[in-house]
Formats: C-alpha cells, sequence, structure tokens
C-alpha cells in the first residue's frame, strides 16, 4: 500500500514540472515573438497620428510648444520651427521626445543620410527682404577691443538688438544665415570676426575697418549654431572700437531628402477573407510633390473545395473597397487539394506634399480564400532628378 501510495505522489510531481516547463517555454515564446498583431495595430495607430497631424497641425504645434518651451524666446522659435517641420517629425516628438533637447535631436535628423551637394548635408538658400537684426548705435552701444557678443538671426528678438520689429525666418530655425555687415568705426584699427555661437572664434574676419574711415561693409554667408532658444550667432571685436550694424539677406535650410521610403512588414500570418478589408497598410511622408512606388506581396491559399476566388488591390483611397482598375485576382474552377498562389504586385501614384496611405485591400468573391505573409512597401521618388 506504502508503495502505491509514494508511485501516486511521484507521478503526481513528475507532472507538475512537465506543466511549468510548459508553460516557461510559452511565456519564452510569447515574449520572443510578441502578442499577434502588435505590429499591424502599432502601424495603425502610427498612421492615425499622422492623420490627426495633417488635420489639425496648429493645434499640435501649439501642444508640443507649451509641452516643452521653457521661456518666451524659446516658445517663439519652436513654434516656427515646428510650423516647418514635417508630419513624420512632428509625429516622431509626439510619440518619443521627452525634452527640448530629444525634440532638437529629432529635427537635426539622422546624421548618415547623404544629401544632394554635400557628403553628409545640403543646405537650401533661401532669400528674403533684407532686415535689419543688429544696430548697436541703438541698443547695446558699440564694441570695445577684444569683446564678444551673441545675436539671433530672425523674429521679434532681433528688437532688443537694434533690429527691425520682427525679422521673419520662413523655415524656423535656420543652418546658415546670409549677412552684410557694416562696421561704423570710432577709433582704432579692428575686424569683427563672425562664427556659430556654440564654437570658439576663427582667425578669419568677416570686415576690417580702420579709423578715419566712416562705414565698411561686407556681405557673406555664416553656419549658425542650430538649437532652439540660444542664440544663432557671435561676433567678436578685434582690436579697435566699432558700432556694428547687421543686415540679414536669407536664410539656409536643410534640404528634404531626394527619396525615401517606408515598409510595412509580414506580419507571418494568414488572414481568412471575407468582405473587403484592409489587410496591410504603410504610410509615407513625401517632402514635395513626386510619385510613390507602391509594391504588395504575399500568397492566397485556396482550399480544396471547388470556385475558389479572392480579389485584392493596391490603392490609396481612404477605404477598404477593391479598386478595379488595379486587380491582384486568383480562383479555380475546381480542386481536390489545398493550394497556395504567391502574389507580388507594383503600382505608381502621383502625390503631392505630404503623408499618403497605402492599402492593400482584399475581399472574398468565392468559395474559401486566405491571404498569408501580407507585405506592402511605398517609395518616394521626384518626378525629376
Amino acid at each position: 500500500m506504502k508503495t502505491k501510495q509514494l508511485l501516486i505522489i511521484l507521478i503526481a510531481v513528475l507532472m507538475s514540472l512537465s506543466i511549468a516547463q510548459w508553460a516557461l517555454a510559452a511565456d519564452a515564446e510569447l515574449a520572443a515573438t510578441g502578442p499577434a498583431g502588435a505590429s499591424s495595430e502599432s502601424e495603425a495607430a502610427l498612421a492615425e497620428l499622422m492623420q490627426s497631424i495633417e488635420a489639425d497641425k496648429s493645434t499640435v504645434v501649439g501642444d508640443l510648444v507649451d509641452r516643452f518651451a521653457t521661456d518666451d524666446v524659446t516658445a517663439r522659435q519652436l513654434a516656427a520651427t515646428l510650423a516647418g517641420a514635417s508630419t513624420a517629425d512632428l509625429a516622431e516628438i509626439v510619440e518619443n521626445a521627452d525634452s527640448l533637447e530629444a525634440v532638437n535631436t529629432i529635427l537635426a535628423g539622422p546624421e548618415d543620410i547623404l544629401r544632394l551637394g554635400d557628403l553628409t548635408r545640403d543646405y537650401a538658400f533661401t532669400p528674403v527682404t533684407p532686415c535689419r537684426i543688429v544696430d548697436t548705435r541703438i541698443a547695446g552701444g558699440a564694441f570695445s577691443p577684444g569683446q564678444a557678443r551673441e545675436f539671433y538671426v530672425y523674429g521679434t528678438d532681433v528688437f532688443a538688438q537694434g533690429g527691425a520689429g520682427n525679422c521673419p525666418s520662413p523655415g524656423g530655425e535656420p543652418r546658415g544665415v546670409h549677412l552684410n555687415m557694416t562696421a561704423v568705426p570710432l577709433a582704432g584699427n579692428g575686424n569683427f570676426r563672425v562664427y556659430p555661437a556654440d564654437v570658439s572664434p576663427p582667425n578669419a574676419s568677416f570686415v576690417n575697418y580702420r579709423a578715419g574711415v566712416q562705414n565698411v561693409a561686407n556681405a557673406g554667408s555664416v553656419k549658425t549654431f542650430f538649437t532652439v532658444g540660444p542664440r544663432e550667432i557671435e561676433v567678436l571685436n578685434s582690436f579697435g572700437n566699432s558700432h556694428l550694424v547687421i543686415d540679414v539677406l536669407g536664410y539656409y535650410y536643410e534640404t528634404e531628402h531626394l527619396a525615401g521610403a517606408d515598409f510595412a512588414a509580414s506580419s507571418d500570418n494568414e488572414v481568412t477573407l471575407g468582405a473587403p478589408a484592409t489587410v496591410k497598410l504603410v504610410s509615407i511622408t513625401a517632402p514635395a510633390s513626386g510619385k510613390v512606388i507602391v509594391n504588395a506581396s504575399g500568397y492566397f491559399r485556396l482550399a480544396s473545395g471547388a470556385n475558389d476566388t479572392a480579389r485584392c488591390s493596391i490603392s490609396s483611397a481612404a477605404n477598404t473597397a477593391i479598386d478595379f482598375s488595379h486587380l491582384i485576382i486568383v480562383g479555380e474552377n475546381s480542386g481536390t487539394a489545398m493550394t497556395f498562389v504567391p502574389f507580388a504586385a507594383t503600382r505608381g501614384f502621383n502625390v503631392g506634399a505630404g503623408t499618403t496611405t497605402f492599402r492593400l485591400n482584399c475581399d472574398l468573391f468565392s468559395g474559401t480564400v486566405s491571404v498569408g505573409d501580407p507585405t506592402i512597401n511605398a517609395t518616394w521618388v521626384p518626378r525629376t532628378y
């Protein structure tokens, strides 16, 4: 009797261990793969966020300014810069930024993207109506020998520097500025050096002046300190005493990418078809008008019965309807075994600047059909090169 009881206890322990090992393995697999459909849900949430930003960009910008601006100057600069930001950048800021530094990092963009005209980056020049940003005869007083001062290059804050009431920057925070600097000498010979506010003074001068010469001017371009909030440039006066007048003639902004792509990966699952539905979608933000090339692929699984027929299409419409001008169709009149039919399709769309969502929509015409491993990707290219 005792032997029988011990045997029953041993069997129970072994069963408990097996169940525990099975549970641990299941947990590990869930942790490794993630919940089913999580990828699709995140893609749909991102598309919804980008659509809401496009619908009311000014409100989103206002909320972000309230969230990250620490003073009036930063608020004005941040509002101007975010107003010119792409929908994708704004979505990333809403989702991931937790500080003004993080906002600036997102706006600066990745360092490893090749731009037209430069090994790392390219800046487009935007001329503006000449606008005075500095006049030390009105505010600040003359420079003494060896004195350095920092200045804003746009916005209403230039007024306190002796500038105009407002010098707007069309693209927000600039990467560089084209200036006309005029020295108004008072005593001695000297020169002015201008440079980004976050670096040491260069050896090269921007404008040289001599005692007895009424006004000396020079125009040129200078890189700025690209960070929302602080002043963008610094000016160092060497040797003499002189007033300084600065007029801005234009700004440099980072150009958009020459091409861009986005990708909605396969979920490694099958979708049983019925009424028209979006099987997979992808959103892409075009920096300018151009063409988006959309590719979709996957496979149809047809059941063993007869008359299994299904249809899919690539569409830019904001619904689940099948676009009959571009059909991907599969069917069989009779069948005795399950059949797998791979498919791939490409379609081009003309788009304007902004975000467009493309859908792989499918429906069941007859029988029983599933779509497996659906994938869709979109690539934007300019119309001319």
